[in-house]
């Protein structure tokens, strides 16, 4: 749906400005960071760290978690300055990656 957004909005009759097609294209590429980080939550390639208590935690995966879900609703918030189709192609793969990475939370139960 990105790359369709992608390529959509320079398809539009009126072009958008330049600080809104900037923030778009952002957003369009801070969604695709935020769907490789929440892959990256599902394959679990991050170690575990000894806390201080004696146990042990995956400390990465909690930050790539939380950096994923942020990304993902910045992606939302930047979809806003786009305009016609392209915006809500970026708003429903917004929708999408934040399902993704609640799926991923209760999977590794973070």
């Amino acid at each position: 749906m990105m790359w369709f957004a992608w390529r959509r909005i320079g398809l539009l009759t009126l072009p958008l400005a330049g600080f809104r097609i900037a923030a778009f294209r952002c957003g369009i590429v801070v969604g695709l960071l935020s769907l490789l980080v929440s892959m990256s939550c599902w394959i679990d390639p991050y170690p575990l760290v000894r806390t201080s208590d004696g146990g042990y935690s995956i400390a990465w995966l909690e930050l790539a978690w939380k950096l994923a879900f942020g990304a993902g609703l910045l992606s939302l918030i930047l979809a806003l300055f786009g305009r016609g189709w392209p915006r809500l192609l970026l708003i429903a793969s917004g929708i999408v990656l934040l399902l993704l990475m609640y799926g991923s939370l209760l999977q590794n139960g973070v």
